[in-house]
């Protein structure tokens, strides 16, 4: 009798534990026209952040339904353009689910200043953001590259390393 309650002890709490881990996003509809691009700024940087602050494999239905406003936003956005070059991330080519977190990254620098469109800073803060998304563990593949790409980051060396990828074709 003692091993059945403690049993259903452990499920319920588990599924109170499920549920207050759960998180509500609310995904605003795509914005149409360039106004709508900048009065949406404010929903994409929130976004993207959440992309780069949740582990993968972590609330993946919320996970795939940001990762496609965030690759759709970026891709009609008359307000900010990103150069994918492949040098950069081929970083991360284990973890292709990467790319939304480094679109939001690169795409939130630009927003953030001024709509830069200085590849290198831009390509270094989508570097960052995948740096700390995969630092948070979860559903990933180990990645010596981005492991070095880390300790190139804790070196203060991370802009170097792009400024020489990008310099590749």
């Amino acid at each position: 009798m003692k091993s059945i309650l403690l049993t259903l002890v452990i499920f319920v709490s588990l599924l109170a534990t499920d549920t207050t881990m759960a998180q509500t996003i609310e995904i605003p509809k795509l914005p149409e026209g360039k106004e709508e691009f900048i009065q949406s700024e404010k929903d994409f940087k929130a976004l993207a952040k959440w992309l780069e602050t949740t582990a993968l494999g972590t609330d993946t239905d919320n996970r795939t339904l940001v990762n496609a406003w965030v690759v759709t936003w970026v891709t009609n956005s008359p307000t900010v353009t990103v150069e994918i070059r492949s040098a950069i991330i081929k970083a991360f080519d284990k973890n292709a689910q990467m790319i939304a977190v480094f679109l939001g990254g690169y795409s939130s620098y630009s927003l953030e200043n001024n709509y830069s469109k200085d590849e290198l800073k831009c390509n270094t803060a989508g570097l960052k953001a995948v740096i700390n998304c995969y630092s948070l563990g979860g559903d990933l593949k180990k990645d010596k590259n981005l492991e070095k790409l880390i300790e190139k980051d804790k070196e203060n060396k991370l802009e170097e390393w792009v400024k020489d990828a990008m310099s590749k074709k």
